[in-house]
């Protein structure tokens, strides 16, 4: 798209602008290219400009419509000549382009300050994502890619890449708030992205009730729904890694950018080595690696990512208890064995699912995920197909955390849950010391103490606030553990004690809740927030208390 910068030389801008319709009307000028073309000769061109015109190619699919037109454009570092989706109808060229290391810069700086205003960010996520992690792509063709991804003897073997781990770390800082993916692989759980808030539309490796769609399926139903709700409620979107070829899922990045040129959103954010149709109506158009720019994005906000591997939180065995219905669904009055040892019988319970109602039997366990063999229905043959569940799936179920289950046991035992409860009850024992006399028992402890330190110390950074939390003095007797959960910033952020004065120091800048998870030596455990404060000095400048039931 072209327009016009109009120059008060020698003419008045009603005049210019009679030129400019002349030439258009005589075919001189074309409109509809991406640089100025004159059709005719050089001496039409020379008087244009002696006429005070000057014609500027529209910067906006290379910046985004709220780019600074003065920004160098992006440059072409791999070209190719075939269409990155034509079997989608999308003919854009597979070219590979970077910004200028400054440009990008200053675009993150946007990004960043936009994230912090949100609040209802979403991502969208495509098969660029994952590339580097060795999960080949259908929109790159250029021989000359940059992109360098490990070979994989399976795709199953892929690791998160760096940009996985920093939507994460989005995550927990509160700001993004739901995950749409195209890509089945789960990498973002692996990399921690809790299940509860990740919409699998294309279908997933790890969940043997949402097989993958093919390109001329459908997609089920309830995941629809829940896709079409966030798409009304999100007013950012960060749309990494995908060609936005007409899949039916893109109206998670299309809705935000058409609600953001009416000034109803914040907008949407596209982050790609490629070309997309949605290029000029996007708010940010970011030409780059997504590790290279995750990187610089945390940097602007103060994040940071773990480096420990994501391991489930499970009990230990293959017998997990979940608040779940005969029918797979959330139920806060029951609870569910989930019977996950070998050759136990399982089926799908979901009636949205492609394979409603298939049974089949656990096979085996490999990286925490369990291998199930369940039967189904092809060519009008039952055919035992091998399908993987992730543990995260569990581990959500046991939180309660998901609406409905993927698998559960043939004939599941289910007990009220006043009836679990007695049969899992908290711990609660006063030992007798040995010393006193066998009628003499201690006097139940009521609550423990968490008090918190700070120092304001020399620093050429601003991170010039010592804090320290540690428990009363007082309490230390009744505790054999403490659990402090940090801001994901803290490397690590999650610090366990387990000897007096169960005390952690680190040094900082800001204030944030620290959770505090304290194990009783009766085995009682007992939580609690506290707020830290930098408002004074001193050995207990804040106390929280935990009170025990």
């Amino acid at each position: 798209m072209i327009f016009y910068e109009v120059h008060f030389c020698n003419h008045s801008g009603d005049q210019v602008e009679d030129e400019v319709e002349r030439h258009l009307a005589e075919g001189s000028l074309n409109r509809s290219s991406n640089v100025v073309e004159l059709i005719g000769d050089y001496l039409i061109k020379m008087d244009m400009i002696k006429r005070g015109l000057r014609l500027i190619e529209d910067t906006s699919k290379w910046h985004g419509f709220k780019g600074d037109s003065s920004w160098k454009l992006p440059k072409l570092v791999a070209a190719s000549d075939q269409a990155n989706r034509a079997d989608q109808g999308n003919t854009i060229k597979a070219n590979e382009y970077l910004d200028d290391p400054n440009v990008l810069d200053a675009k993150m700086t946007i990004i960043a300050e936009m994230i912090k205003r949100s609040e209802n960010l979403i991502t969208y996520t495509g098969a660029g994502l994952s590339r580097a992690s060795g999960i080949p792509d259908y929109a790159s063709k250029s021989k000359d890619s940059i992109i360098k991804a490990p070979k994989l003897k399976s795709n199953l073997d892929a690791e998160p890449t760096y940009a996985h781990h920093c939507l994460t770390a989005l995550h927990k800082a509160g700001y993004l708030k739901h995950y749409v993916q195209q890509n089945h692989d789960g990498l973002p759980q692996k990399a921690g992205f809790p299940q509860e808030n990740m919409n699998e539309i294309h279908g997933a490796w790890f969940d043997p009730s949402n097989p993958v769609v093919q390109f001329s399926g459908s997609l089920r139903g309830d995941l629809f729904k829940w896709m079409e709700q966030v798409e009304r409620e999100a007013d950012m979107c960060l749309c990494l890694g995908t060609s936005l070829s007409g899949m039916n899922a893109d109206r998670m990045a299309n809705t935000p950018a058409k609600k953001s040129l009416r000034g109803e959103a914040i907008g949407t954010v596209i982050i790609n080595l490629q070309q997309t149709p949605l290029d000029d109506k996007c708010v940010i158009r970011v030409f780059a690696e997504l590790d290279v720019a995750f990187k610089i994005l945390l940097q602007k906000l103060g994040l940071a990512i773990s480096d420990r591997p994501y391991t489930p939180n499970l009990p230990d065995g293959h017998i997990y208890w979940i608040p779940y219905n005969k029918k797979g669904v959330k139920d806060d009055s029951v609870m569910m064995k989930l019977d996950m040892t070998l050759e136990s019988d399982i089926c799908i319970p979901h009636p949205k699912a492609m394979n409603a109602n298939s049974v089949g039997k656990v096979k085996g366990m490999r990286d925490y995920n369990y291998t199930v063999c369940i039967l189904e229905s092809q060519k009008g043959f039952q055919v035992g197909v091998n399908r993987l569940f992730g543990a995260w799936w569990i581990e959500s179920a046991i939180r309660g955390a998901i609406p409905s289950i993927p698998i559960i046991n043939v004939n599941p035992e289910i007990i009220p849950m006043e009836q679990w409860q007695e049969m899992h009850p908290c711990k609660e024992e006063i030992k007798d010391h040995e010393m006193l006399d066998q009628e003499e028992v201690k006097t139940p402890i009521e609550s423990v103490s968490i008090i918190q330190s700070h120092e304001i110390v020399p620093s050429t950074s601003s991170n010039q606030h010592k804090w320290g939390l540690q428990v009363d003095p007082r309490d230390e007797e009744n505790v054999s553990l403490v659990e402090y959960v940090l801001h994901p910033t803290f490397n690590p952020p999650m610090i366990q004690c387990t000897q007096p004065p169960f005390r952690i120091s680190r040094l900082g800048w800001g204030t944030f809740d620290v959770g505090c998870n304290v194990t009783l030596k009766s085995g009682r455990q007992i939580q609690a927030i506290h707020k830290l404060t930098f408002e004074v000095e001193g050995d207990n400048v804040r106390s929280t208390t935990l009170q025990i039931d």
